[in-house]
């Protein structure tokens, strides 16, 4: 970085435009197509519009739509009605973890033209419809689903428990995305809760 000024490469990245201006409030984008300051105001507007049944979740990922800068920041919830082909993959220590298919897949930015959200979705190969099949499949995926976004799930044990202190790693994993994030680097994101 060349200003002394600067704390860090995000702050760098507004500082010099790097994703150039917001169309709307011509502010500096704080990541590729993306605007903090208009994109907390439309997931905020959409707040009484979902809910995750448990007041210390729906607090959470709202917190995390008001301080997103990117895509990579942002949580969202995600009905079960979305997820298909979810197929058992390893237990941990305190958790289990499945692959699967979310159907409308993750927010990747605003599109003004549509005046809606694009998300980051792909062609499903046909090893998923095959898949499907597979009697050891929760909620398989139609044959006319062509498109999807691929994840693994995390299903937590006691999560029918959760307070504020058990949501308290993907808290710090929210809050290193954001330090990574800062200093010019990535973590593997966490996009939802469902």
């Amino acid at each position: 970085m060349n200003n002394n000024n600067v704390n860090n490469f995000y702050e760098y990245e507004l500082l010099t435009q790097r994703y150039g201006l917001c169309t709307e409030c011509k502010q500096p984008n704080t990541s590729e197509k993306w605007c903090k300051e208009c994109n907390s105001k439309r997931l905020q507007q959409n707040f009484g519009n979902w809910t995750s049944g448990n007041e210390y979740v729906d607090k959470f990922i709202q917190e995390s739509q008001l301080k997103a800068r990117s895509y990579n920041e942002l949580l969202e919830w995600v009905p079960y009605t979305q997820l298909r082909n979810i197929q058992y993959f390893a237990k941990g220590g305190f958790s289990t973890i499945y692959s699967g298919i979310w159907l409308d897949g993750h927010i990747d930015y605003w599109n003004y033209e549509k005046q809606d959200w694009n998300r980051r979705v792909y062609k499903l190969e046909e090893k998923f419809h095959e898949e499907a099949n597979n009697p050891n499949i929760k909620n398989p995926l139609e044959s006319n689903i062509e498109y999807g976004r691929p994840i693994v799930l995390k299903s937590l044990d006691y999560s029918s428990d959760i307070n504020e202190d058990f949501l308290n790693e993907w808290k710090v994993h929210l809050q290193c995305q954001y330090e990574v994030r800062s200093n010019g680097a990535f973590l593997i994101p966490i996009f939802g809760i469902t």
